[in-house]
């Protein structure tokens, strides 16, 4: 056997012969090949980011449930107050602020007092939170539960055409109109002592 490498051929007994490709038609292979792999992960990634956008844009009750974990997450693990008043209505939003008067907005108030849930402090933990959607039309209902502590409902309407077009608006079907007040801790109560007078 003997192999002529001006022609690529290799010769057997019998005067058999296979063609073998040359080395830099071998690298050519190998390389679209590992091209095409990288083509094919890419487009995988792509869709399937793809999917949970469009799943959140949909008006149902599995976006409904993921507008509530994309809040908590920015609410209660991140801390990014901008991006968590932006899941909430104008309305809701505003009776936020409202609890430390006109001047302060709804970030200001998730800053001041941090919001908290079911001890919540991963984006895990928020991910493994047990939540219950129901919708009625615009509205939709979520339940939020755990073992041993009382349930937390949040009530989402559907995105206005208005609030998809504000800065940093997050591309969901829902906002929440009710319920965010409720990781807020509630304001250390006012104790009043006896007066006293002075004799």
């Amino acid at each position: 056997m003997f192999r002529d490498t001006r022609t690529g051929t290799t010769t057997t007994d019998g005067d058999a012969t296979r063609p073998v490709p040359p080395r830099s038609l071998r690298l050519v292979i190998a390389g679209c090949a590992i091209l095409t792999t990288l083509v094919i992960a890419t487009a995988i990634v792509v869709a399937g980011h793809e999917r949970g956008a469009t799943s959140a844009t949909q008006a149902n009750a599995h976006s409904a449930t993921l507008t509530v974990r994309r809040f908590l997450v920015s609410a209660v693990v991140d801390d990014n107050t901008y991006q968590a008043c932006q899941y909430l209505t104008p309305s809701a939003q505003a009776r936020l602020a409202g609890l430390q008067g006109a001047a302060a907005t709804c970030p200001d108030i998730l800053a001041s007092s941090p919001p908290t849930l079911f001890n919540l402090s991963s984006e895990g933990a928020v991910g493994r939170l047990s939540l219950r959607a129901t919708v009625h039309g615009p509205t939709a209902e979520v339940v939020a539960a755990t073992s041993g502590q009382a349930p937390v409902t949040f009530v989402l309407h559907l995105t206005s055409a208005d609030e998809r077009y504000i800065y940093g608006s997050p591309p969901t079907a829902w906002r929440i109109a009710a319920g965010a007040d409720q990781l807020l801790a509630a304001p250390a109560p006012v104790h009043r002592g006896t007066p006293v007078v002075e004799s």
